[in-house]
Order: C-alpha cells, then structure tokens, then sequence
C-alpha cells in the first residue's frame, strides 16, 4: 500500500530572481547618494551670513562706505574705505562665515595699526556675506571677482597699480593668493592660515558644517563641478602661487592651527618661485590667532613687508 507521503506531490517554492532585486537596491542607493550629495554641496558653497555690527568709529578712524560691483557677474558688493595721508592701499579679505569686521584674526584691530602706518585700508564683505549681495561661492575661485571688483574701485579712485596690496585670513587667505596670481596691479600679499588645496580639508568641512560623513566627498566634487562649474582640479592655491612671481608672498600659519594645519602654509612655500615667499610659523597659535598671541611681532612683521614691497 501506497505510503501517504508517496501521493502527496512535494512542496515547491518559487525560485526568487535577486539580481534584479539587487539592482533596484542599488540604484536607489545611488540615487539617494547623489541627492544627499547635492544637498551637501550646497551646504558647502554656501555661507552662513552674519550681521555686520559695530563700525571703524569705534577704533577712532574715520571711513566711507562704499559699494562696488564683483567683475563678471556683477554682484553688489559692500564695503569701508579707510583714509590715510598716502598713496598704498591695503585690501582685507576675510574668513568664510565672516564679514569685513568681524574676522578672528583680528582685522580691525589690525586695521587700524595699518591706517596709523600711513596705508589705506579697504574692507568688503565677500559675495554671499554680511551686506553684500548673494552669489555662488567657489572655495575662493569666484572670489576673486570680488577681489577684481575691489581693485577696479581702488583705481578709480585713483591708486595706482603696484600700490595695492592683500591681506587675507583663512578663507580670506586663499582667496588673496588666487586673486594675486590673476590681479597684476597687487604689488605684495599677505596670508594668514591659507589652504593650500581646498579637497585636503573637504571631509573634515562636511562633517563640521552637516554632520555627515565623509563617503559624501565624491559627490561634493561631482556636484560641485557640474552644478557649480567649479574644477576642484583646477582652482587650488596650490597651482597659483608660482604665477604670483616675482610679486613677494608672506606667509603667517600657527603651529597649533586645528582647522587648516600649518603643513599647507609649507606646501605653498614649496611650490612659489625661489624667494618670492617667505613663511612665518608661529609657534602655538591656533587657527589665525597669531594676531592676537603676538600683536606687536604681527603688526611689525607685515607693515615692515609691505614698507618693504609698496613704494610711497
């Protein structure tokens, strides 16, 4: 007699196909990978405005406000004018997030020591910044519009070229050493924690300004290329400094700097024409705090570089 397993036919089940499974899986991935990485991108190129409070009154100096358009795309661009009995000028660029006197590098401070020395002084918010108008940020690369903007203003009022210079702090720095390099009408510059190529700090800027991780780097360098236009290749300071000669660069960089570590400032030393540039590493001072942990050896080192640099 026939066994009951015997008639009853076994149980199958259905064969699963997980290659396709698989391959929607990741392509939600990637999708949700690039859109995330667009959302941090522009995070990253964008700035965090932040009001422009008090005045050079304050310190005792007279100024005017001015306003100038950024070259190419014409953005307003916000600023002071410092007088001073002379002819030199000085541009202050500042650090991202910043605006023309509120700056940790002690910019208006130092401002008014530069004024008392006989330089004038501009001071401008960067597009995207303080009172300025809004437009795209490029890790100083679009920058250097408003830089150009501030250099045609300063001829028109009459400063010649080879009597302007560049001070920059961080941000602020790298963009002084791209502006240099495309301006020829700057004699001298000067840069406080600059960074040498803006993809070595990447990661560690989208975890600081989003919380994500660093697999998003890519993605930010895809985006910003194509939706930014911005070659991260192509714009390092790195790459600029040595068509800044025989302009002379003085480089200021903490040793104890957290943020953009002092091995950038070696790098751009490295890389400028043989004594064009000069490197001041400041034992202990954090991220463009030398300023403030040796005013007096500060102000004495950059006013004797640009004395030195800026005829009268």
């Amino acid at each position: 007699m026939a066994t009951i397993a015997a008639r009853v036919p076994a149980l199958r089940l259905p064969r699963m196909h997980w290659k396709p499974v698989v391959g929607v899986l990741l392509a939600g991935l990637v999708v949700l990978y690039l859109i995330v990485s667009a959302y941090v991108t522009s995070i990253a190129l964008s700035a965090r405005r932040t009001p422009v409070t008090g005045t050079p009154a304050e310190l005792g100096l007279q100024y005017e406000a001015v306003t100038f358009p950024s070259d190419v795309d014409r953005i307003p661009i916000e600023g002071w004018l410092l007088p001073a009995p002379g002819d030199r000028v000085v541009i202050m660029l500042h650090g991202l997030d910043g605006n023309r006197w509120i700056r940790p590098d002690g910019s208006p401070h130092l401002s008014q020591f530069l004024v008392d020395a006989g330089y004038n002084v501009l001071l401008f918010d960067f597009r995207g910044h303080g009172q300025s108008g809004t437009g795209p940020l490029g890790l100083g690369w679009y920058e250097r519009r408003d830089v150009r903007g501030a250099v045609n203003f300063l001829e028109s009022r009459g400063f010649q070229p080879g009597h302007i210079a560049i001070h920059g702090g961080s941000y602020g720095a790298a963009t002084a050493l791209l502006s240099t390099a495309a301006i020829p009408e700057v004699a001298a510059v000067v840069a406080d924690s600059p960074f040498a190529d803006a993809r070595d700090l990447l990661n560690r800027e989208i975890r600081r300004r989003t919380g994500l991780p660093e697999i998003f780097g890519p993605g930010v360098t895809l985006f910003g290329s194509v939706e930014y236009g911005l070659d991260l290749n192509a714009i390092p300071p790195l790459r600029a400094v040595p068509s800044i000669t025989p302009r002379p660069i003085l480089l200021i960089h903490g040793t104890a700097d957290q943020r953009i570590p002092y091995e950038h400032s070696e790098r751009l030393l490295a890389a400028s024409a043989p004594g064009t540039a000069e490197l001041w590493l400041v034992e202990g001072a954090g991220h463009t705090r030398a300023f403030y942990q040796y005013t007096d050896q500060y102000v004495a080192r950059v006013i004797q570089f640009f004395d030195q640099q800026l005829p009268r």
